[in-house]
Protein backbone atom coordinates (compact mmCIF):
# COMPACT_ATOMS: atom_id res chain seq x y z
CA UNK A 1 0.00 0.00 0.00
CA UNK A 2 1.06 3.27 -1.02
CA UNK A 3 1.35 6.61 1.83
CA UNK A 4 -1.90 8.27 0.16
CA UNK A 5 -4.05 4.95 0.63
CA UNK A 6 -3.00 4.90 3.86
CA UNK A 7 -3.76 8.22 4.65
CA UNK A 8 -7.01 8.13 3.19
CA UNK A 9 -7.85 4.70 4.66
CA UNK A 10 -7.31 6.21 8.15
CA UNK A 11 -9.56 9.15 7.62
CA UNK A 12 -11.86 7.90 6.20
CA UNK A 13 -11.94 5.36 9.57
CA UNK A 14 -11.65 8.15 11.86
CA UNK A 15 -14.01 9.76 10.05
CA UNK A 16 -16.82 7.11 10.65
CA UNK A 17 -16.03 6.40 14.12
CA UNK A 18 -16.27 9.95 14.77
CA UNK A 19 -20.05 9.73 13.40
CA UNK A 20 -20.75 7.08 15.30
CA UNK A 21 -20.14 8.06 18.15
CA UNK A 22 -21.41 11.64 17.87
CA UNK A 23 -25.02 10.42 16.66
CA UNK A 24 -25.23 7.57 19.12
CA UNK A 25 -24.55 10.12 21.57
CA UNK A 26 -27.31 12.32 20.41
CA UNK A 27 -29.80 9.39 19.36
CA UNK A 28 -29.27 8.24 23.14
CA UNK A 29 -30.07 11.90 25.11
CA UNK A 30 -32.89 11.25 27.54
CA UNK A 31 -36.02 12.83 26.55
CA UNK A 32 -35.83 16.86 27.84
CA UNK A 33 -31.84 16.92 27.83
CA UNK A 34 -31.22 19.98 25.47
CA UNK A 35 -28.43 19.76 23.07
CA UNK A 36 -26.75 22.89 20.68
CA UNK A 37 -29.56 23.08 17.81
CA UNK A 38 -32.70 22.08 19.71
CA UNK A 39 -35.54 24.55 19.72
CA UNK A 40 -37.63 25.50 22.30
CA UNK A 41 -41.22 26.68 21.40
CA UNK A 42 -42.99 28.86 24.01
CA UNK A 43 -46.40 28.73 22.77
CA UNK A 44 -50.07 29.00 24.14
CA UNK A 45 -50.26 25.82 26.19
CA UNK A 46 -47.95 28.12 28.57
CA UNK A 47 -51.14 29.70 29.39
CA UNK A 48 -52.80 26.24 30.07
CA UNK A 49 -50.12 25.13 32.38
CA UNK A 50 -48.45 22.87 30.13
CA UNK A 51 -44.27 23.24 29.66
CA UNK A 52 -42.69 24.58 26.76
CA UNK A 53 -41.81 22.40 24.11
CA UNK A 54 -38.86 21.29 23.11
CA UNK A 55 -37.65 20.67 19.63
CA UNK A 56 -34.67 17.73 19.34
CA UNK A 57 -33.34 18.88 16.24
CA UNK A 58 -30.19 16.92 16.09
CA UNK A 59 -32.05 13.71 17.00
CA UNK A 60 -34.08 14.59 13.63
CA UNK A 61 -31.30 15.93 12.11
CA UNK A 62 -29.08 12.28 12.20
CA UNK A 63 -31.92 11.06 10.49
CA UNK A 64 -32.83 13.43 7.97
CA UNK A 65 -31.31 15.70 5.53
CA UNK A 66 -31.97 19.25 5.94
CA UNK A 67 -34.47 19.67 2.77
CA UNK A 68 -36.89 16.79 3.67
CA UNK A 69 -38.42 19.46 6.21
CA UNK A 70 -37.30 23.02 5.07
CA UNK A 71 -38.15 24.72 3.31
CA UNK A 72 -41.34 21.96 2.48
CA UNK A 73 -42.88 21.88 6.31
CA UNK A 74 -41.10 24.19 8.10
CA UNK A 75 -39.51 27.58 7.24
CA UNK A 76 -35.88 28.29 8.21
CA UNK A 77 -37.05 31.84 10.22
CA UNK A 78 -36.86 31.79 14.17
CA UNK A 79 -40.71 32.70 15.04
CA UNK A 80 -41.90 32.19 10.84
CA UNK A 81 -43.92 29.15 11.35
CA UNK A 82 -47.17 30.04 13.43
CA UNK A 83 -48.05 26.47 14.65
CA UNK A 84 -50.45 24.76 16.86
CA UNK A 85 -51.68 21.36 18.58
CA UNK A 86 -54.48 20.96 15.83
CA UNK A 87 -52.48 21.87 13.04
CA UNK A 88 -50.51 18.72 13.99
CA UNK A 89 -53.33 16.65 14.69
CA UNK A 90 -54.48 17.79 11.28
CA UNK A 91 -51.07 16.36 9.68
CA UNK A 92 -49.29 19.75 9.39
CA UNK A 93 -45.73 20.71 10.69
CA UNK A 94 -44.66 18.42 12.65
CA UNK A 95 -48.21 16.26 12.10
CA UNK A 96 -46.66 15.16 8.36
CA UNK A 97 -44.29 12.80 10.37
CA UNK A 98 -45.77 11.91 13.52
CA UNK A 99 -48.97 10.53 12.17
CA UNK A 100 -48.70 7.05 14.38
CA UNK A 101 -46.91 5.62 10.95
CA UNK A 102 -43.47 7.70 10.18
CA UNK A 103 -42.96 8.06 13.91
CA UNK A 104 -45.38 8.12 17.10
CA UNK A 105 -48.79 9.85 16.61
CA UNK A 106 -49.67 12.88 18.55
CA UNK A 107 -51.86 12.56 21.18
CA UNK A 108 -52.52 12.88 24.81
CA UNK A 109 -50.45 10.05 25.68
CA UNK A 110 -47.68 11.45 23.90
CA UNK A 111 -47.75 15.09 25.72
CA UNK A 112 -44.69 14.83 27.52
CA UNK A 113 -42.40 13.51 24.24
CA UNK A 114 -42.07 17.44 23.49
CA UNK A 115 -43.72 19.08 26.81
CA UNK A 116 -41.69 18.38 29.55
CA UNK A 117 -40.21 20.89 32.50
CA UNK A 118 -36.55 19.60 32.14
CA UNK A 119 -36.77 21.99 28.87
CA UNK A 120 -39.27 24.28 30.24
CA UNK A 121 -36.25 25.35 32.78
CA UNK A 122 -33.66 25.71 30.51
CA UNK A 123 -32.36 28.84 28.89
CA UNK A 124 -33.09 28.81 25.23
CA UNK A 125 -29.67 27.39 23.03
Amino acid sequence: MNKTYKLLSLIVLLTTCTSTIVNTAIAETPPGDIIFGDIIYEGKGAEKGLPSSHFPHWKHRIRYRCYVCHEKIFKMQRGANKMSMQQFKDGQFCGECHNGKEAYKIGFDTCNRCHNKTAATRPKP
